[in-house]
C-alpha cells in the first residue's frame, strides 16, 4: 500500500539525502566562519572593543556544526588567551598595555589561521 503511494516520485536516496545535509552544514559552518573573520577584522580596525569579540567568536563557535574536537580545543585555547588578557586588565582596572596587546595580537592571528585552515577543508561552494 504504501510502495503504491510514493511509486513514481522521486524520493532521495539515504545517501542523497546525507550529501544534501552534508552540503547544508558545509555552507552553514562556512558563514559562521566568515563572521568570525569580518568580527576579528572589525575589532583590528577598531570599530568593536575586546568584549564584544568575546562575545560574538564564542557565540559564532557555539553555533558551528560538527567540527572536529582537536580545532574546538586549539579555538577555545586561544580566546581564552583573550579573554583572560582582557580580564586581568579589566580587574585592574587599566587599558592593555604593550605585551598585552602583543599577546592579543598572537592569539587573534593564531584564530584566523585555525578558521582559515578550516574554511579550506570544506567542500568548494
Amino acid at each position: 500500500m504504501i510502495t503504491a503511494i510514493f511509486k513514481g516520485c522521486d524520493l532521495p536516496t539515504l545517501a542523497e539525502r546525507n550529501q544534501k545535509k552534508t552540503k547544508m552544514n558545509s555552507d552553514y559552518n562556512r558563514r559562521q566562519y566568515n563572521l568570525m573573520l569580518h568580527i576579528i577584522s572589525l575589532y583590528q580596525a577598531g570599530e568593536i572593543v575586546m568584549g564584544q569579540l568575546l562575545d560574538d567568536l564564542s557565540g559564532l563557535q557555539d553555533a558551528l556544526i560538527d567540527v572536529g574536537r582537536d580545532w574546538h580545543n586549539a579555538f577555545q585555547d586561544e580566546w581564552g588567551i583573550l579573554e583572560i588578557t582582557f580580564a586581568v586588565s579589566r580587574y585592574e582596572q587599566r587599558k592593555l598595555d604593550d605585551q598585552d596587546r602583543m599577546r592579543v595580537e598572537e592569539a587573534i592571528e593564531e584564530l584566523k589561521q585555525l578558521i582559515r585552515i578550516d574554511l579550506d577543508k570544506l567542500p568548494s561552494e
